[in-house]
Protein backbone atom coordinates (compact mmCIF):
# COMPACT_ATOMS: atom_id res chain seq x y z
CA UNK A 1 0.00 0.00 0.00
CA UNK A 2 1.23 3.26 -1.08
CA UNK A 3 2.23 6.12 1.28
CA UNK A 4 -0.49 8.36 0.12
CA UNK A 5 -3.02 5.53 0.35
CA UNK A 6 -2.74 5.08 3.99
CA UNK A 7 -2.90 8.83 4.75
CA UNK A 8 -6.10 8.97 2.82
CA UNK A 9 -7.18 6.29 5.12
CA UNK A 10 -6.03 7.81 7.94
CA UNK A 11 -7.97 11.22 7.09
CA UNK A 12 -10.64 9.10 6.32
CA UNK A 13 -10.76 7.42 9.71
CA UNK A 14 -10.28 10.97 11.54
CA UNK A 15 -13.17 12.35 9.63
CA UNK A 16 -15.36 9.54 10.13
CA UNK A 17 -14.66 9.59 14.38
CA UNK A 18 -15.21 13.57 14.22
CA UNK A 19 -18.44 12.99 12.49
CA UNK A 20 -19.35 10.16 15.06
CA UNK A 21 -18.30 12.55 17.61
CA UNK A 22 -20.40 14.92 16.52
CA UNK A 23 -23.31 13.23 15.59
CA UNK A 24 -26.72 14.62 17.52
CA UNK A 25 -28.50 12.71 19.81
CA UNK A 26 -31.49 11.83 17.75
CA UNK A 27 -28.84 9.38 16.20
CA UNK A 28 -29.79 7.12 19.26
CA UNK A 29 -33.40 6.91 17.97
CA UNK A 30 -32.34 4.89 14.74
CA UNK A 31 -30.70 1.80 17.90
CA UNK A 32 -33.99 2.01 20.15
CA UNK A 33 -36.23 -1.09 19.79
CA UNK A 34 -39.63 -0.33 18.08
CA UNK A 35 -41.52 -0.91 21.63
CA UNK A 36 -39.65 2.40 23.39
CA UNK A 37 -41.24 5.59 22.00
CA UNK A 38 -39.03 8.83 22.59
CA UNK A 39 -39.64 12.72 22.81
CA UNK A 40 -37.52 15.55 21.73
CA UNK A 41 -33.63 14.97 21.45
CA UNK A 42 -31.13 17.18 22.62
CA UNK A 43 -27.14 16.96 22.51
CA UNK A 44 -24.42 14.63 21.19
CA UNK A 45 -24.52 11.40 20.59
CA UNK A 46 -21.90 10.93 23.56
CA UNK A 47 -23.59 13.02 26.04
CA UNK A 48 -27.36 13.76 25.47
CA UNK A 49 -30.72 14.22 26.75
CA UNK A 50 -34.03 12.32 25.71
CA UNK A 51 -37.48 13.93 26.97
CA UNK A 52 -40.32 12.09 27.74
CA UNK A 53 -39.09 8.23 26.83
CA UNK A 54 -42.03 5.58 27.05
CA UNK A 55 -41.60 1.89 27.10
CA UNK A 56 -44.62 -0.37 27.93
CA UNK A 57 -47.12 2.10 29.42
CA UNK A 58 -44.17 3.78 31.55
CA UNK A 59 -43.34 7.55 30.76
CA UNK A 60 -40.29 8.58 32.27
CA UNK A 61 -39.91 12.87 31.73
CA UNK A 62 -36.17 13.54 31.78
CA UNK A 63 -33.30 11.00 30.46
CA UNK A 64 -29.96 11.68 30.66
CA UNK A 65 -26.77 9.57 29.29
CA UNK A 66 -22.90 9.81 28.88
CA UNK A 67 -21.08 7.47 26.48
CA UNK A 68 -18.20 5.99 28.48
CA UNK A 69 -15.94 2.78 29.29
CA UNK A 70 -16.53 0.73 32.43
CA UNK A 71 -14.22 -2.09 33.21
CA UNK A 72 -12.95 -2.15 29.97
CA UNK A 73 -16.61 -2.02 28.20
CA UNK A 74 -18.19 0.05 26.46
CA UNK A 75 -20.52 1.36 29.03
CA UNK A 76 -23.59 4.23 28.69
CA UNK A 77 -24.29 6.24 32.26
CA UNK A 78 -27.62 7.02 32.77
CA UNK A 79 -29.52 9.56 34.69
CA UNK A 80 -33.43 9.84 34.71
CA UNK A 81 -36.01 11.61 36.57
CA UNK A 82 -40.22 11.84 36.69
CA UNK A 83 -41.97 14.70 38.05
CA UNK A 84 -44.12 12.06 39.64
CA UNK A 85 -41.02 10.59 41.71
CA UNK A 86 -39.16 8.21 39.70
CA UNK A 87 -35.84 9.20 39.37
CA UNK A 88 -32.52 7.21 39.23
CA UNK A 89 -29.16 6.57 37.97
CA UNK A 90 -26.33 3.77 37.08
CA UNK A 91 -24.44 2.00 34.13
CA UNK A 92 -25.35 -0.13 31.32
CA UNK A 93 -22.33 -2.01 30.01
CA UNK A 94 -21.35 -4.68 27.68
CA UNK A 95 -20.01 -5.91 24.47
CA UNK A 96 -22.57 -9.11 23.75
CA UNK A 97 -24.23 -9.30 26.63
CA UNK A 98 -26.01 -6.68 28.62
CA UNK A 99 -24.93 -5.93 32.24
CA UNK A 100 -26.50 -3.26 35.05
CA UNK A 101 -23.99 -1.95 37.17
CA UNK A 102 -24.48 0.16 40.35
CA UNK A 103 -28.45 1.18 40.07
CA UNK A 104 -29.78 3.15 42.77
CA UNK A 105 -33.29 3.29 41.49
CA UNK A 106 -36.77 5.28 43.90
CA UNK A 107 -39.99 5.60 43.53
CA UNK A 108 -43.46 6.50 45.34
CA UNK A 109 -44.77 2.86 46.39
CA UNK A 110 -47.87 3.74 44.51
CA UNK A 111 -46.08 4.26 41.07
CA UNK A 112 -44.95 1.18 41.11
CA UNK A 113 -48.09 -0.22 42.12
CA UNK A 114 -49.94 1.72 39.51
CA UNK A 115 -47.53 -0.56 36.70
CA UNK A 116 -49.18 -3.79 37.96
CA UNK A 117 -51.98 -5.57 37.68
CA UNK A 118 -53.58 -6.81 40.94
CA UNK A 119 -56.44 -8.78 42.12
CA UNK A 120 -56.99 -6.62 45.03
CA UNK A 121 -57.81 -3.04 44.77
CA UNK A 122 -55.50 -1.21 47.27
CA UNK A 123 -53.15 1.91 47.63
CA UNK A 124 -49.85 2.16 48.39
CA UNK A 125 -47.45 4.98 50.55
CA UNK A 126 -44.21 5.18 50.85
CA UNK A 127 -41.63 4.98 48.79
CA UNK A 128 -39.25 2.16 47.22
CA UNK A 129 -35.69 2.23 46.62
CA UNK A 130 -33.76 -0.37 44.33
CA UNK A 131 -30.39 -0.91 44.54
CA UNK A 132 -29.32 -3.23 41.77
CA UNK A 133 -25.68 -3.94 42.54
CA UNK A 134 -25.08 -5.73 39.00
CA UNK A 135 -27.39 -7.80 36.94
CA UNK A 136 -26.53 -9.48 33.89
CA UNK A 137 -29.03 -9.91 30.84
CA UNK A 138 -28.19 -12.33 27.47
CA UNK A 139 -30.17 -13.08 24.67
CA UNK A 140 -31.81 -16.17 26.45
CA UNK A 141 -32.62 -13.28 29.44
CA UNK A 142 -31.38 -12.62 32.69
CA UNK A 143 -28.94 -14.73 34.30
CA UNK A 144 -27.53 -13.16 37.12
CA UNK A 145 -29.19 -10.65 39.37
CA UNK A 146 -28.22 -8.82 43.16
CA UNK A 147 -29.58 -6.00 44.89
CA UNK A 148 -31.44 -4.65 47.82
CA UNK A 149 -35.07 -3.22 48.10
CA UNK A 150 -36.51 -1.02 50.72
CA UNK A 151 -39.99 0.14 51.25
CA UNK A 152 -39.51 3.16 53.73
CA UNK A 153 -42.63 4.44 55.49
CA UNK A 154 -44.35 1.22 54.39
CA UNK A 155 -48.48 1.73 54.30
CA UNK A 156 -51.12 -0.68 52.45
CA UNK A 157 -54.47 0.20 52.37
CA UNK A 158 -56.83 -2.14 51.04
CA UNK A 159 -60.54 -2.58 51.24
CA UNK A 160 -60.57 -5.39 54.41
CA UNK A 161 -58.44 -3.08 56.06
CA UNK A 162 -55.04 -0.60 56.19
CA UNK A 163 -51.97 -1.70 57.42
CA UNK A 164 -48.99 0.08 58.78
CA UNK A 165 -45.84 -2.03 57.48
CA UNK A 166 -43.21 0.73 59.03
CA UNK A 167 -40.08 -0.44 57.01
CA UNK A 168 -39.35 -3.49 54.65
CA UNK A 169 -35.93 -4.40 53.01
CA UNK A 170 -35.54 -7.28 50.82
CA UNK A 171 -32.20 -8.86 48.91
Amino acid sequence: MSLKLKKLVLVLVCYLLLLAGNAPAGVVRVFMPADIKAGRFSGSLWQGRVYQLTWRNVTIEDVHWQLTFSSWRPAIKVALRDPRGLQGTGTLRGWHDLEWYEWQLSAPADFVRQQLSLALAMTLKGGLQLQLHQGEFTSHGCQRLGGVIKWRQAQMATPLGDLDLTDVDGE
